[in-house]
Formats: structure tokens, C-alpha cells, sequence
């Protein structure tokens, strides 16, 4: 939960700190494939501007096809190809700042996994039949398909 505390002098009246509108859940997970999109929205007067940071606090950049911030406030994470899969980036933990004039608040802890797909090809010299197996990051899924 993100907590708030303000002390307004008069000049401030008819103001107010933010306060989230839409907060991001403390899990996502996705697919390379579709990409997501993390909202994270908040009101207040004047009206809050957004921001995302690191787990260590530091700003997020964004990381031009791979993970930008809209002029919403969500956090982007378009599909992407298994090998370019980031470690710091698709598995990572982030957080949303809603900030005005009177005070900022801060998420929970968004912890962000993506999993790729990767198709792997095994022949046996036993058996005539090819078997393809398909492996998911994320979840460590194994499927197993015969030809």
C-alpha cells in the first residue's frame, strides 16, 4: 500500500497530494510475444505527473523497443524476440511515482517476468519419429510435440 502524509501551508489550500487512481498489481507476467502494458494513474490538484523507478530507486529510462513510459503513466513492454530477452529489463522489480507540488506517493513493488518460448529439435538414432519440444522461461513449462 502507498501511503501519503502532507502538511499545507494556506498558500496550498484547494490542493492535494496524490493519491493512485489505478496502482499496478505486485505481479506481471507475460509472454515475449504479446508484450503488456502496466498501468499506473493517480489524482490530484494540481494533477500528478507519473514516473517509474528501479528497484534501487533510481529513474527509469526508457529503452527505445523494449520497455518505454507512456504519457499516461503506464509502463510499455512491447513483444519482443526470445534472444533479445534483458534480464535487468523483463525480469526486473519496479515502481510508480505520482508527484505534484504538495507530495508525491510511491507504489508497491511491481515485479515484472517475461517468458520467451524456445523450440528445440532432439532426433533419436532409435526411433524414426522427430520429437520437437517447445520451452517456456516464465513458467519452466516443457511441451512436448511429436511429428
Amino acid at each position: 500500500m502507498a501511503s501519503f502524509l502532507a502538511c499545507l501551508p494556506p498558500s496550498h489550500e484547494g490542493q492535494r497530494g496524490p493519491t493512485f487512481f489505478s496502482e499496478p498489481p505486485s505481479r506481471v507476467e507475460f509472454q515475449n510475444d504479446t508484450g503488456i502494458i502496466v498501468p499506473c494513474s493517480a489524482q490530484g490538484h494540481p494533477a500528478p505527473m507519473i514516473t517509474w523507478t528501479q528497484q534501487d530507486g533510481n529513474p527509469l529510462r526508457d529503452v527505445v523497443g523494449v520497455r518505454h513510459t507512456r504519457p499516461d503513466g503506464s509502463l510499455v513492454f512491447p513483444p519482443f524476440a526470445a534472444e533479445d530477452f534483458r534480464q535487468g529489463v523483463h525480469d526486473a522489480v519496479y515502481r510508480c511515482v505520482a508527484s505534484n507540488i504538495v507530495g508525491s506517493i510511491i507504489s508497491r513493488e511491481v515485479h515484472v517476468k517475461a517468458g520467451y518460448t524456445k523450440i528445440g529439435v532432439c532426433k533419436s538414432r532409435l526411433a524414426s519419429r522427430i520429437r520437437l519440444f517447445a520451452w517456456t522461461y516464465a513458467s519452466l513449462q516443457t511441451s512436448k510435440l511429436s511429428l
